[in-house]
């Protein structure tokens, strides 16, 4: 019996003696077959050594697809290692940065969202866009759909700068996890023009320019609950440019400006009022909603930031009658992209509105 068991044990351990050889087979015929799916190599491992940057020749090939660029004020930009500009006299230099995660698939809507994100602050405060500078995170692949991703990511990008007439001035490209884009734009203004989020004054009315719900539909739609007009409707909210409503309230003389985003309408609207001790009045018929926000919000689809949103609550005077309405967690709702979501401008009184 230990004769035969001693065999079967012999036996079977002269087969990994053969082993390296035939690993060494089988993973070179593996690696031709994985290396490649529908024409496209798939990508390697990779090490953090190199600080996870993407490699020069997809950003050259890529920086040359993408539309030109043309400012009076960049004297050195992309190609260089830093950019320079030139100030024009008598006018301040108005910064800002923001980053997203991407709210979407299509690198190019992502890239337009992002931009818009960040140049609402500048509209924020009267200030003309100048330059921008990217950081733009690929989710880790290949060559070629690393290169296909970041081309249309800058090129929604640079559609945006353009319509501003704001032009690239360089950035820093990496590979991670997931798809984020960051830019930090410069812009101009005279002293003078300047606007702020503080200023409001006792009689003035609150004038929102966009509907509330961004948070929301995302929120369903990363459930695969969102309907798709829902969405449509949210993108174009987001997409429309805050350009205009910003210029309209600084020509008309708005007391204080800002825009609304991550904290909410009541988050924002509490940053206006805090440092002069006002107090605002809220109409919640008034409130615009984008289609589909308010089933969004009562069938308990939140956005991740709302549950720290809700601290504001504690500012709220008598919110009974508030709370059964969608309104109630609407002003609370992250509007994500959201630079590009609302403005809301403190002028003359208009009591039908609101008034502080």
């Amino acid at each position: 019996m230990w004769r035969w068991k001693d065999s079967i044990d012999r036996t079977f351990m002269r087969r990994f003696s053969e082993l390296p050889m035939d690993m060494a087979n089988h993973t070179a015929k593996t690696k031709d077959i994985v290396d490649q799916r529908s024409g496209s190599s798939l990508s390697p491992m990779r090490c953090n050594g190199c600080g996870a940057k993407v490699g020069a020749d997809i950003l050259r090939r890529t920086l040359a697809t993408l539309p030109d660029q043309h400012s009076e004020y960049l004297l050195k930009g992309v190609g260089d290692d830093a950019a320079v500009m030139d100030l024009p006299a008598n006018h301040l230099l108005v910064q800002s940065s923001d980053q997203l995660r991407a709210p979407v698939d299509d690198p190019w809507i992502f890239g337009r969202l992002a931009a818009l994100h960040a140049l609402s602050d500048l509209f924020a405060m009267n200030a003309r866009p100048a330059t921008a500078q990217i950081l733009a995170t690929l989710p880790t692949a290949a060559g070629e759909i690393t290169r296909r991703d970041l081309q249309q990511l800058l090129a929604g990008a640079i559609h945006e700068l353009n319509r501003h007439h704001c032009v690239l001035s360089g950035g820093h490209t990496a590979e991670g996890s997931e798809m984020l884009m960051g830019l930090t734009v410069n812009g101009f203004s005279e002293r003078e023009q300047l606007l702020e989020k503080t200023g409001a004054r006792g009689g003035d009315c609150l004038i929102l320019s966009k509907p509330l719900g961004v948070g929301t539909i995302l929120a369903a739609e990363g459930a695969g609950e969102a309907k798709g007009l829902w969405l449509q409707q949210a993108l174009e909210t987001m997409l429309h440019s805050n350009a205009d409503a910003a210029e309209i309230f600084a020509r008309h003389n708005a007391n204080a400006l800002t825009d609304v985003t991550g904290f909410g309408l009541l988050g924002h609207l509490l940053e206006m009022l805090g440092p002069e001790g006002l107090s605002a009045t809220l109409i919640a018929e008034n409130l615009p909603l984008i289609s589909g926000a308010a089933t969004c919000i009562e069938r308990g689809w939140l956005s991740s930031l709302q549950p720290q949103n809700a601290n504001a609550y504690a500012f709220v005077e008598n919110p009974q009658e508030w709370q059964p309405l969608p309104q109630w967690s609407l002003i609370t709702d992250p509007q994500t992209c959201g630079g590009s979501s609302l403005l809301f401008l403190l002028t003359k009184p208009k009591p039908a509105w609101a008034h502080c």
